[in-house]
Order: structure tokens, then sequence, then C-alpha cells
């Protein structure tokens, strides 16, 4: 069936703008139209569990609705076949914060809105999408990645942030986020300072660890669906605090400091008022948190963890008997605030699983993640 976008005006046709702001190739709304179902390949990896992500169509119709929300954000959209029908589908963005962060925003998909889509194939849902590009009434288009915010956007005030406190500690409050790089023209997650690259098990690079006999069968039925996200569960309090590139926020009191998560909403609270953990600590994925000032460094020792995972990719768990020191340093000159840590839990693991990651002062303000996955939403439609 062939596509049509109403009133899409074929010569306000503009070029394409890449996440590097570059103009590359002409995009032409009577060409979306006319490719209707043909697929091609892209430059996006892999074939994904929901998504064919190797092969893409092109659509075109008119905005009805927008979820702008975490994990993925939906745009919802009317679609007119050459018979008159209306055919209405649902595309998948980005998670919302992270999309407000790169500047985009709920206006640009108002009700009524025209867009043309080069997208990529739901497995189960044949009215769902993958977005992989989007191209408004005006001819430009932006790529899901694409970086639509100014350079030098940055946060009310952070500018002039004093080094410490009256106390005399640095001063690591306020909010924080994995640093947004471009690497090819494209997006590319996780490539900021400090952050390190995977080895053969998608650890850290340093992580010398080893499943012991109770780690390994553990894992042993592991299944991509368990993942804790897909569930809309924190995974761990390593991975998380950079993953996706969400804000965090950091609030320092004189007795206490409290990591608020941008990514699954782990809050913990870092208590400076404690020489040791308490006997009765209930388990959970945040752990119990105590620490110290030892000179400009904050020393944090975590134990009282839920069992969980350390990695999901490749399946390697902890148990409830994982400790974990931390150990973060603040950089005023630079305005960075980096961690390190060491990870030990001898019944799931030998060795020590050791990490380092850098955030820094946020170009937007925190809020909460807020978990909301739609995935399925269609498919419990109808069955």
């Amino acid at each position: 069936m062939r596509m049509t976008a109403g009133t899409f005006d074929p010569s306000t046709s503009k070029r394409i703008l890449r996440a590097t702001g570059s103009a590359l190739g002409v995009v032409s709304i009577a060409a979306t139209l006319a490719l209707g179902w043909t697929s091609s390949t892209t430059a996006h990896h892999g074939i994904t569990a929901q998504f064919d992500t190797s092969t893409t169509f092109d659509i075109a119709g008119v905005v009805t609705d927008l979820e702008f929300v975490n994990p993925h954000a939906y745009v919802y959209f009317d679609v007119t076949g050459d018979s008159g029908e209306v055919v209405p589908w649902r595309c998948e963005l980005r998670a919302a914060t992270v999309l407000r962060r790169s500047g985009w925003s709920e206006e640009m998909f108002s009700p009524g809105t025209e867009i043309a889509v080069v997208g990529s194939p739901d497995r189960r849902d044949p009215q769902t999408c993958y977005l992989v590009t989007v191209t408004f009434v005006n001819g430009v288009t932006v790529e899901r990645y694409g970086q639509l915010t100014p350079e030098d956007m940055t946060v009310e005030g952070s500018s002039d942030r004093p080094a410490r406190l009256a106390g005399g500690h640095p001063n690591i409050g306020g909010d924080w986020a994995r640093p947004q790089r471009l690497l090819g023209g494209a997006n590319v997650l996780g490539a900021g300072p400090g952050q390190q690259p995977p080895n053969a098990m998608g650890m850290g690079m340093g992580a010398s660890i080893q499943r012991t006999e109770l780690g390994s069968s553990a894992v042993a039925d592991y299944e991509w669906e368990d993942n804790p996200r897909f569930q809309c569960m924190a995974v761990n309090i390593f991975a998380d605090w950079t993953f996706d590139q969400h804000v965090n926020r950091v609030l320092q009191e004189d007795d206490r400091i409290t990591l608020m998560y941008g990514f699954m909403d782990i809050v913990r609270v870092i208590r400076l008022d404690m020489d040791e953990h308490p006997a009765d600590i209930e388990p959970s994925r945040a752990g119990y948190s105590i620490g110290r000032w030892e000179g400009d460094e904050l020393i944090v020792e975590t134990s009282g963890f839920a069992p969980g995972y350390l990695e999901t990719r490749d399946a390697v768990m902890h148990g409830s008997g994982m400790y974990v020191v931390e150990r973060f340093s603040y950089d005023h000159e630079a305005g960075t605030l980096t961690r390190t840590w060491t990870a030990e839990d001898p019944e799931y693991f030998n060795g020590s699983y050791i990490g380092e990651d850098t955030v820094e002062i946020a170009d937007i303000a925190f809020e909460p993640y807020n978990c909301s996955d739609l995935t399925n939403e269609h498919i419990a439609e109808t069955a």
C-alpha cells in the first residue's frame, strides 16, 4: 500500500540535518512517498529483539498524539492510503529525558503536524516502527540521535558555583550527566571521558572477574528478556549512573549525601555520621551506604544489596553479600565528578569488579525517570 501525507509540499524540501548539523544529501517528500514499503539497508547495527534494524521503510502521516515518556517516547500518527483508509501508526523514539537534553521538544510533534518517517519494522506489531529519521513539513530532516541543543547550553547558575562548601568540603551537589559526544556524524552513547570500552565479558576494562560455581549456576537459564530494564527496574548502582546519558542529582548535606539517579530512579543515601553498617539492613538494589571524607575524596562503602546483575549482556550476577567501595573526586576547573569503584562478592565471582566513570555539570536540570514502558501497548490492545 502506498502511503500519502496530505498537504506535504515537496518544493519545501531541505537538506538533512544530521547529528553534527552538517548538510548531507537531499530528502524530497515526494521521493519518500514514492518509496512506500521499499526496504533498504541502514547504518544501524544489528537486529534487536523488538525491531528488525537491518531494514527500513518510508511512511508519512499526520501526528495525532505523543507519549513523551521513558524508556522510549512514541509519536502516534494517522496514515492515509490511496483508497482513503486511515491507519493508525506509532514510532518509537529515544527516552524523553534524553531527547530533551538533545534539544527535542513535545512541540515538535504537536497534533496535526505532518511528518515523513524512515523507520525499521517491529517484529510483532505491523503498525509500529523504530524511528530512524523524521522529516517535517518544512523539509527539515532530523536523525534519531540528532543533537538540536546549542553547544553553549548550560544550567542556570552552573558557571559560578563555588568550589567548596562553607565547611570546606568539595561542592559536589547539583545536577550531573555523562557527556554527550559525537563521533562519525552520530551520537555515540558512552564515549565521554572516563568511559571504558567493554572487555570480552562486557565489563569495564580492568575487571578481573571470573564466576564461581554458584555464579555460573545462577545465570545458567538466563535469557535476554530477563534484563531488569525490560521490567522498568534498575540494574545496579554502577551502570545506571551513566546509562543512556540521563541527568543525575546530588543533594549534599552535612550528615548525608543523596544520589538521585536519572535512570530508573535509584535513590542512594550516603550516611556521613556512621562508622559501620547496621546489622539489620533491608536488602535493596541501591544497598546501604556509609561515607567519609578523606581530604577532598569522598569514600563510600555499600553493602546490603538484593541479589542482581553486574552485567546483563553477558549475564553476570552478584549476591546479597556484595561489598562495594567507591571513591568520588571533584575537579572544579573541569566541572567533572569522577567515581572509581571496587566490588567483591566471593560467593558469585573471584577477584574484584572494578571500574571508573566521569560525569559533568549537566546542561539541563534533573527530572525523575518515571518509567512507563509502552513496548507492548499495541500488542495488549489486540490480544
